[in-house]
């Protein structure tokens, strides 16, 4: 293959935006390549050599370990370790429901959800709902 003019693929990314609307750099190791990118945008990165990013233990050991045991269980991937890692250390100003699994049957959505709490406690509970609904879950 080509480098010069590598194939394009998507790969999720927890990015922190300013509050002026930037996107702050992340450096990440791209699930399809294996190779350290800096996303600078979204939708957007560059593939770099050098530089360091947070592998998924770094973030495990910032999290309760019956967390990370649920997390592990479900197969969750690494934006979703992020994802309650940020909403526990910013303490939520709502409770924020997580998704861990989805599935969906005649009509019907289902899946475990964890529910992070104000005080950063969490829950784990099951969710059902119709799919005309989806837009409303988690507003």
């Amino acid at each position: 293959m080509d480098m010069k003019d590598p194939p394009h693929y998507a790969f999720p990314v927890l990015s922190k935006i300013s509050k002026n609307g930037q996107v702050n750099d992340k450096n990440v190791k791209c699930p399809n390549c294996g190779r350290m990118h800096c996303v600078y945008e979204i939708g957007r990165s560059n593939v770099i050599s050098g530089g360091s990013y947070r592998e998924l233990d770094d973030v495990k050991r910032t999290l309760p370990d019956d967390l990370v045991k649920a997390l592990d269980e479900h197969g969750c991937d690494y934006i979703t370790y992020e994802e309650c890692e940020l909403a526990i250390k910013k303490r939520v100003k709502n409770n924020r429901k997580i998704i861990l699994t989805r599935e969906y049957s005649d009509g019907e959505i289902t899946g475990k959800c964890v529910l992070i709490k104000k005080n950063g406690d969490f829950l784990l509970e099951s969710y059902s709902y119709s799919a005309k609904d989806e837009v409303n879950f988690n507003g």
